[in-house]
């Protein structure tokens, strides 16, 4: 009868960690979906291929639309483009400088 007890105690406890782990599992991929979701609403990617352009590479702006195309879709257009930049890190801007002191 102990026997019984102990298996049904780690039968319980088994259970009890399959259930923690399931829960630990679904809350990891919840969070890393939420992650991967803030990075790419916070970036642009070109309107014909959906990729999001290197650093170094230029991205052309057309009249006609509304966002950018890559310099690998440019060749899809036969017009020239209204713009065209460089893409930059996105540190670019947002770092620290020096200043002189006050005297």
């Amino acid at each position: 009868m102990l026997g019984q007890v102990a298996s049904a105690g780690a039968i319980a406890a088994t259970a009890n960690t399959a259930y923690v782990t399931g829960d630990v599992q679904r809350l990891e991929r919840y969070l890393l979906k939420r992650g991967v979701n803030l990075l790419a609403a916070g970036r642009h990617s070109c309107l014909e291929c959906g990729r999001t352009p290197l650093v170094g590479e230029r991205v052309h702006s057309y009249e006609c639309e509304r966002g950018i195309v890559c310099d690998l879709c440019r060749l899809r257009h036969r017009d020239q483009p209204a713009a065209s930049e460089l893409v930059r890190h996105s540190e670019a801007g947002h770092a620290v400088k020096l200043m002189a002191r006050a005297a």
